[in-house]
């Protein structure tokens, strides 16, 4: 397999903050296997295709709304008659902690596609401008964008609010889930004890803390079996297990399929 790059945003004179037409021409082939170090808000007035974020696949619908991380694994492959716009954008551009893990994909009401919609032309105005002033005055669209798709979600389905320890937690694993694997490294690096950061996961996720890393561990396993020419071996080296067999072990531990069954099962879902 063909190692897949981590796509940048381009543009960025523009202040990591750029939008488009989904039918825009695409620096990189979109409907292949990617990742990028942005975030892209995609907002879909006609439906039609489909896309796959981190080996979740869902049907491109009319009127809804998604949001992908950086990091994840992407794939995109829509209808010619699909219609809508994509925000990219990266993180130096937010000036406030968003609780952006919230977001799920958003199937909206007419009213309420309109209403992102709305937020979405003002931003796209205050941008075209290009001064200081109003390229501060499009941060804050942007940030009233994601506080409406968060507004959005179904009452019965938004999780409570992430303790802002937990959000640090999770960024820090995202960053360093390549280097350590120990709840106490991770709550070193939080500044809090092993136990404080356990009872917070336990009481928020109900989840250990060392739980929630091996999910984390788990996905940058297979973000690493799709998206780059490494072998086993070498996966096991970067990712730091003991050996190649203790890297077997974890995979065979937590799918029941060896390394090269799940890698094949990974790959049906990117066809």
């Amino acid at each position: 397999m063909e190692q897949v790059p981590r796509h940048q945003l381009h543009h960025k004179e523009q202040g990591g903050l750029k939008i488009e037409d989904i039918a825009y021409s695409n620096p990189y082939d979109y409907t292949q296997l990617h990742r990028h170090d942005y975030y892209e808000v995609l907002l879909i007035r006609q439906g039609g295709g489909r896309q796959v974020i981190d080996f979740e696949e869902s049907k491109l619908q009319s009127l809804s709304a998604y949001i992908v991380f950086p990091g994840q694994v992407h794939l995109l492959q829509r209808a010619s008659g699909a219609k809508g716009s994509v925000v990219q954008f990266t993180q130096e551009v937010l000036f406030e902690s968003l609780p952006l893990y919230n977001i799920e994909s958003i199937i909206a009401q007419p009213a309420v596609f309109e209403e992102l919609h709305t937020v979405l032309h003002l931003l796209q105005q205050a941008l075209a401008l290009q001064d200081p002033v109003s390229q501060q005055v499009a941060r804050h669209y942007l940030h009233i964008l994601l506080w409406k798709m968060i507004q959005a979600q179904p009452l019965s389905t938004t999780p409570a609010k992430t303790p802002a320890l937990l959000k640090q937690f999770l960024s820090v694993l995202e960053q360093h889930i390549t280097q350590s694997k120990a709840v106490k490294q991770y709550a070193e690096w939080l500044a809090v004890s092993p136990r404080k950061l356990n009872e917070m996961c336990k009481s928020h996720w109900g989840k250990t803390g060392l739980q929630v890393i091996h999910e984390h561990l788990l996905l940058e396993i297979k973000r690493l079996l799709m998206t780059q020419s490494l072998s086993h071996k070498e996966i096991a080296y970067l990712l730091e297990f003991d050996s190649p067999a203790a890297f077997s072990g974890f995979v065979k531990r937590k799918t029941n399929h060896t390394p090269t069954d799940l890698q094949a099962q990974l790959e049906q879902i990117y066809k």
